[in-house]
């Protein structure tokens, strides 16, 4: 598997992945292994087809929206080294200690991500940032109007939140609110525990990324579910880099990359087997012993490219 390695230091390279031996774990049965058993159990509702098209929901359904927050996860870790590398240590700390169950490729279920804090703080800034829905979130006033925020609002007339103003309120926030500061979500040393607890839970209770009350977007929790997966997964196997060429941002994860307002659309083009859009590895970093190499291809596609296989994937990242 690639594994991100220490730097180098002479010819020695110390992995930062347990290799230990660990007892066999079981696992817990993902969602197509519970459709199948729901077919089994009711095979008179749950049919081949019904099984295939749930699956494929999972999959597909919200992948664009997720596929924004994952972007905006790794682009603010990125562009913050000290961020980052506090959090690759809170996962090498947790690595060492024998708090991840899968010792052979690194992946890291949604339990143990949620013992994980700079994590979620990391996680949450980003959403906090860079909100996937742009567009405020419209309700209609009911017959007979509303009074909202000290206004009489007449019954019919149309509404709504949006997320990138509702997320820089200072008053929530605090006055830093354009600064990328995952400690925000996290209680500050020598101060009141209560007082920090309900500061945290005031700026939960405002976020607007997935909606709120009764509208709350079905897929969030799976869309939380892939993020709290995928991100310290991929950060446990991959060294990862950002840099600049031309006003071009890159990741390099082995390559990655899309124009600087990354979140409206992409740059390039790369067809199977092509080779990667500019070179695949900064100088400074230890090469992993495998490439993934992620090619943008549209607003809503991509390719991902690994020596042995190419994958074609539409609709984003989920």
């Amino acid at each position: 598997m690639a594994e991100r390695l220490e730097e180098e230091s002479g010819d020695s390279k110390e992995s930062l992945l347990p290799t230990s031996e660990k007892p066999p774990v079981v696992k817990s049965p993902d969602l197509l292994s519970k459709f199948l058993a729901a077919r089994e159990a009711r095979p008179d509702f749950m049919t081949d087809t019904l099984v295939q098209t749930m699956a494929v929901s999972m999959a597909f359904a919200g992948s664009e929206t997720t596929a924004i927050s994952l972007s905006s996860v790794f682009y603010f870790l990125l562009k913050n080294p000290s961020s980052l590398a506090r959090l690759l240590a809170e996962l090498d700390d947790a690595g060492r200690e024998g708090r991840f169950s899968d010792y052979e490729t690194g992946l890291v279920t949604w339990h143990e991500s949620q013992t994980l804090p700079y994590l979620d703080a990391c996680v949450k800034e980003a959403f906090r940032l860079h909100p996937a829905p742009g567009l405020p979130m419209e309700r209609i006033v009911p017959e007979g109007g509303l009074e909202i925020a000290g206004h009489k609002v007449s019954g019919g007339t149309i509404v709504g939140c949006n997320a990138w103003v509702i997320h820089r309120n200072e008053e929530i926030f605090g006055e830093d609110v354009e600064a990328y500061r995952p400690d925000r979500w996290l209680p500050e040393e020598g101060k009141d525990k209560s007082a920090e607890e309900q500061r945290i839970k005031m700026m939960n209770g405002t976020m607007l990324q997935f909606g709120m009350g009764s509208r709350t977007c079905i897929g969030k929790n799976i869309s939380l579910l892939e993020i709290y997966k995928l991100v310290p997964s991929m950060l446990r196997r991959f060294a990862v880099s950002y840099f600049s060429l031309f006003g071009v941002v890159r990741f390099s994860f082995v390559a990655l990359q899309f124009i600087r307002n990354w979140f409206h659309s992409f740059l390039g083009f790369a067809a199977p087997g092509s080779r990667p859009l500019a070179s695949t590895a900064s100088s400074s970093l230890s090469t992993p012993k495998s490439h993934l190499s992620v090619y943008i291809l549209s607003n809503s596609s991509f390719i991902l490219s690994v020596p042995q296989y190419m994958i074609s994937l539409s609709d984003g990242c989920s």
